[in-house]
């Protein structure tokens, strides 16, 4: 009888560490329709993306980021990205833009995106902030990924249209 408990046990163990997983990596995804800066900027945006975390702890994340409004349109490469409940914080450099202005969202710029998922569907609920970081270091993005930083004037905007999901 011992031995047979010895052997549930043991069995019971092995069951345990064999399927117990690793641990979920962090999302958030979106294709978000907003109103950027209504008392100033007033011109309908939108931002597809998808970041992922490489690791189960960390700020490391792979994914893209397209943006375009009216004046401007860039895509990102997203390098940094930190959930908490239904709010991600994600960063990444621009990887190509259609106009040479100066001002926002130049090649090599960080950018910063906050979005919250308020719940379904996202339109009149879903929340989205962004900002232009400049040729800041890694580090300073990744300070404000960190805080989950708000951008000032940035948002954040109620989505009119589409959805944004944090996992």
């Amino acid at each position: 009888m011992k031995k047979f408990f010895g052997v549930a046990i043991a069995m019971l163990l092995l069951a345990t560490v064999t399927f117990a997983g690793p641990a979920a990596k962090h999302k958030a995804t979106g294709d978000a329709d907003w109103v950027n800066n209504p008392s100033n900027y007033n011109q309908q945006a939108n931002t597809t993306f998808n970041a992922i975390n490489t690791g189960a702890t960390g700020l490391e994340a792979k994914g893209s980021l397209i943006y375009t409004d009216a004046n401007v349109t860039y895509t990102m490469d997203i390098q940094l990205l930190k959930v908490v409940g239904n709010e991600a914080s994600f960063a990444g450099v621009v990887t190509s833009v259609n106009t040479n202005e100066a001002g926002c969202c130049l090649v090599g710029n960080w950018i910063i995106y906050k979005v919250r998922d308020i719940g379904e569907p996202g339109v009149g609920a879903d929340q989205i902030w962004g900002a232009d970081l400049g040729p800041n270091s890694s580090e300073d993005a990744r300070a404000k990924v960190t805080s989950m930083f708000e951008p000032e004037g940035g948002g954040p905007f109620v989505l009119n249209g589409g959805n944004i999901q944090v996992h």
